[in-house]
């Protein structure tokens, strides 16, 4: 990645490749974490640990752009949404919605089929990209 020097800002091309790097290793450590507790492998909290790490990375891209306490804002919002989504993958693969329900933000009860888990899944998604998006161009 190319910074340019007298700005400390990367060019529009190294932005959305590293942009794409780490939403990349974000799908591939998610794939990993669900194989691995489907598998019984484990090795959750190796991978939970790496997962944990991509906000950081990601949030150290907008302190670049935005300040402090707009990238603590957006790490706090992904760590949030990355826990939510290991919590719910858990909590489909062993069929205990009730673990869920007590991680799951404004008192959620998640229904019992998948499918409809797996919808509230997207709906909070879309709400914590929004609340990014409020806060990078809201501040």
């Amino acid at each position: 990645m190319n910074n340019d020097k007298q700005t400390g800002f990367y060019s529009k091309e190294d932005l959305r490749n590293i942009l794409r790097l780490y939403l990349t290793q974000y799908s591939t450590w998610m794939r990993f974490y669900i194989v691995s507790l489907a598998a019984a492998i484990n090795d959750q909290e190796v991978i939970e640990n790496r997962l944990l790490e991509i906000p950081i990375d990601i949030a150290g891209i907008f302190r670049i752009y935005y300040g402090d306490q707009t990238a603590a804002q957006i790490e706090d919002l992904l760590r949030g949404h990355i826990r939510l989504t290991m919590d719910l993958v858990k909590a489909t693969i062993t069929g205990d919605s009730n673990s869920f329900n007590h991680s799951a933000p404004n008192g959620w009860i998640i229904p019992k089929p998948c499918l409809q888990s797996w919808h509230l899944l997207i709906i909070s998604g879309m709400r914590i990209s929004l609340k990014i998006c409020l806060v990078i161009f809201y501040p």
